[in-house]
C-alpha cells in the first residue's frame, strides 16, 4: 500500500513546525521539508525569540499577551517529558527609554 499525505509544510522553522505539530494532532499525515539541515536552522535559528507586548496594535499586543499563556505551560503543550530539553520562558523584564531622537509614541 503506498503511503500519502495530507499536507505539505514548507519550511521547519517556528511557525512551519507549529503548524505541522498542530495538523497532526488534528489527525493529519504531514511532510515537512526544508532547504536547511534541520527544524530551526533557517532564519529561527539567529532569532532573539523575545516575546513582548509592545506593540503599535491593539491586535498586536492581544496575540503577544495570548502567547504569553502559551508559553507558561510549553511543555504541557508540546506533551513533552519532563526529562526532554525544551526552550524555557524566563520573565526578565523591560526598559524603555524615552530619548529626544525618538520618543514613546513616535512610530505610532
Amino acid at each position: 500500500m503506498a503511503e500519502s499525505t495530507d499536507a505539505v509544510v514548507v519550511g521547519a522553522g517556528v511557525i512551519g513546525s507549529s503548524i505541522a505539530l498542530e495538523l497532526v494532532r488534528s489527525g493529519l499525515r504531514v511532510v515537512v521539508v526544508d532547504k536547511f539541515g534541520g527544524a530551526g536552522n533557517g532564519s529561527t535559528s539567529p532569532s532573539s525569540a523575545v516575546v513582548r507586548f509592545t506593540y503599535p496594535t491593539i491586535a498586536g499586543v492581544n496575540a503577544a499577551w495570548e502567547s504569553r499563556h502559551c508559553w507558561e505551560a510549553w511543555r504541557d503543550h508540546l506533551q513533552a517529558p519532563a526529562s526532554e530539553p525544551l526552550a524555557a520562558f524566563n520573565r526578565c523584564g523591560v526598559t524603555m527609554l524615552d530619548v529626544d531622537f525618538a520618543p514613546c509614541g513616535m512610530f505610532t
